[in-house]
């Protein structure tokens, strides 16, 4: 297993090409044609780790969760926001991606899970009581969450950061197993978040970490810009501690 898993890696490794930052994110495809990974077998702790607490994820408004990027480093050119919530983004013919980044932080183990949709809107009839320039439909979008361990080695979850209603204390209710049930919800008619739920019906994504990823894929997520609206990509290198940071639900205000 560790083996095929090792072998899995360099094949991805030889197959993508190399590129400066400069060229990162440049080539692009349309968001139903970019391949996701294949979910490696897990070969280190910390992906055994990430495996086990993989949220389970329900849509319940908006876009499905999508890959931005190939092995090659070629990412999603998104949708434009017309037409209705989840039109031409119900599923992807080439699988569905989180992204997974893992460390530890401030005393605590954190592991951070991204999705990326190639749009985001609300549903119109509401979006007309906004003005345009406010901007609530907009195209790429990236969302994520933080499960916070005592260690890497811990089975409890002391806290769920990143999402609009984190939590330090999370009910029986809003747990399938180890994992945390997420959904994407619209709240207040304004715009659609991750969220905890409670609800049934969820499901796990393929998940391929930050150190599973080709360099050419890594460059791209990191150096793309997907716009203001869309979100931060939380888990490249310039931005995953800071992000880590802001998130932290231990923080001692000061």
């Amino acid at each position: 297993m560790r083996t095929g898993a090792f072998l899995y890696a360099l094949l991805l490794a030889a197959l993508a090409p190399a590129a400066s930052p400069q060229e990162c994110g440049k080539d692009t495809l349309g968001h139903d044609e970019v391949k996701a990974f294949k979910q490696p077998s897990p070969v280190t702790e910390a992906e055994r780790v990430a495996l086990r607490f993989n949220p389970t994820i329900l849509v319940g408004e908006g876009c499905m969760p999508y890959p931005a990027v190939n092995y090659r480093g070629q990412v999603s050119e998104g949708l434009k926001p017309s037409g209705r919530q989840n039109g031409k983004c119900k599923g992807s013919g080439h699988g569905s991606q989180v992204y997974g980044r893992a460390t530890e932080f401030d005393g605590k183990y954190a592991l951070m899970y991204a999705y990326y949709s190639p749009k985001k809107m609300v549903e119109r009839s509401r979006n007309d009581r906004a003005s345009p320039e406010q901007g609530y439909d907009h195209r790429h979008a990236w969302d994520h969450c933080v499960v916070w361990l005592p260690s890497r080695n811990s089975s409890t979850i002391l806290a769920v950061s990143g999402v609009i209603n984190s939590a330090v204390f999370i009910k029986p209710s809003e747990m399938d197993g180890d994992r945390i049930k997420l959904a994407f919800e619209e709240t207040k008619g304004w715009d659609i978040y991750l969220q905890i739920t409670s609800k049934e019906g969820g499901h796990t994504l393929p998940l391929i970490m930050w150190e599973q990823m080709t360099e050419a894929a890594r460059c791209s997520l990191s150096e793309t810009d997907w716009g203001v609206r869309a979100g931060v990509m939380p888990l490249g290198n310039r931005v995953f501690q800071d992000q880590l940071a802001r998130d932290n639900p231990f923080k001692k205000d000061k």
